[in-house]
């Protein structure tokens, strides 16, 4: 299989759970392949993993799941009703987390006019806290997301957690038990670069 890439982007957590799994990955970094990349992915968004010649996937939640299907599938949760908690916190972590990122990131998806882009960026940091605020409520006392063991939404918790580290990092003081599991996920081996 074919991933394109950027560091930093959701394709480090597909790269992680690759590792977990003990996939091998040919990687292919946007930079460097976009035609080819444009040619199976109009949008050349990445993560693009191609699966076989005629089949591409995008979305980051999309990949870890059909990885951890045809290799773990205990990693999409043990049983039905930890399934459908590791689909929640997918859709909470993909939507309203991820908006966060995107305001600050790319706040052009959001208003014309570079100089709105302070507003918007100071809108995202309201956004972050807010949902960080929220995220904590998920944590136990589990190391892992949902339940006792790793899931998917532990390899795509791993990149927003690494983006929140580049805007603000997370405090003892205001998010202790993401604080906590943020240091967990950074000790594990195949979250290591």
């Amino acid at each position: 299989m074919i991933l394109y890439t950027i560091n930093g982007s959701g394709s480090d957590s597909v790269k992680a759970m690759a590792k977990y799994l003990n996939i091998s990955l040919e990687e292919r970094p946007r930079n460097n392949f976009r035609s080819e990349l444009e040619k199976v992915n109009p949008r050349a968004t990445v993560p693009t993993l191609l699966v076989n010649t005629d089949t591409a996937l995008t979305e980051t939640a999309t990949i870890l799941r059909l990885l951890a299907k045809r290799n773990k599938p205990e990693l999409l949760g043990d049983s039905d009703f930890m399934e459908t908690k590791v689909d929640e916190l997918i859709g909470f972590l993909s939507t309203s987390v991820y908006q966060g990122y995107l305001l600050k990131f790319r706040p052009e998806f959001y208003i014309n006019g570079e100089q709105h882009f302070p507003a918007v960026e100071q809108k995202a940091i309201q956004v972050l806290n807010k949902n960080l605020q929220t995220w904590e409520q998920f944590i136990t006392d589990s190391e892992y997301l949902v339940g006792d063991k790793i899931t998917i939404a532990d390899f795509y918790a791993y990149v927003l957690l690494k983006w929140q580290s580049n805007i603000f990092p997370l405090t003892l003081e205001k998010t202790p038990k993401l604080h906590k599991y943020w240091l967990h996920l950074q000790s594990l081996p195949y979250f290591k670069p």
